[in-house]
């Protein structure tokens, strides 16, 4: 598992796919009647970007990106700049006993694990932000208080995350259409908030 960081250039273009993707089990009686069974409890996104123009030296970086993570084998951190970010939200009450906290989000009606927080995510209870010191965060997005949080407490984070990614393929089509210019039309990936892939 790779902690590398999908790197920005100014060649990105519009539009930018993001697809959720299900698994959902179905089984159909003679009779037409539907049974079905949710297979993930968190979605997979299927992100596609396209890149009109790439500098020779943008080219070396995705170059060195892929290589680094030889294809499809190793999985990396996506920060997508449209969705990476969560305002306060409740990840948790007190007991007086429980010291461990999941970082998450609701997105929609689905409630999603965050597992690769990004930055110094900020820790409240009851609206106000814990010291640092009282707690430690898990590479894994988990809220570690050094000394259980009193029952009734409301527990709550905000902060920034990436999306754990792997490419769909091991090549990377990239052609050059002028000297020192290249194109990337289609770059394909899946990833999650929740380590998945």
């Amino acid at each position: 598992m790779s902690n590398l960081t999908f790197p920005t250039f100014a060649g990105l273009s519009w539009p930018v796919g993001k697809q959720p993707q299900w698994s959902t089990r179905i089984q159909k009686a003679v009779s037409g009647k539907e049974v079905r069974a949710a297979n993930m409890a968190y979605p997979l996104y299927n992100f596609t970007l396209v890149f009109e123009y790439l500098s020779l030296a943008d080219v070396q970086n995705m170059l060195a990106f892929v290589m680094s993570v030889k294809g499809a084998w190793d999985n990396w951190l996506f920060v997508d700049q449209s969705d990476n970010t969560v305002l306060p939200t409740q990840i948790g009450i007190g007991n007086g006993g429980n010291t461990t906290f999941q970082l998450g989000r609701l997105n929609g009606t689905t409630w999603e694990q965050i597992q690769n927080p990004t930055g110094t995510p900020v820790i409240m209870a009851n609206g106000l932000i814990v010291s640092s010191s009282t707690y430690t965060i898990s590479p894994t997005g988990q809220v570690v208080f050094n000394t259980p949080p009193a029952s009734g407490v409301v527990i709550s984070w905000s902060g920034n995350f990436a999306y754990r990614c792997r490419f769909d393929v091991d090549t990377t089509d990239l052609s050059q259409f002028m000297n020192q210019m290249f194109e990337l039309k289609t770059l394909k990936f899946i990833g999650s908030p929740v380590n998945k892939v």
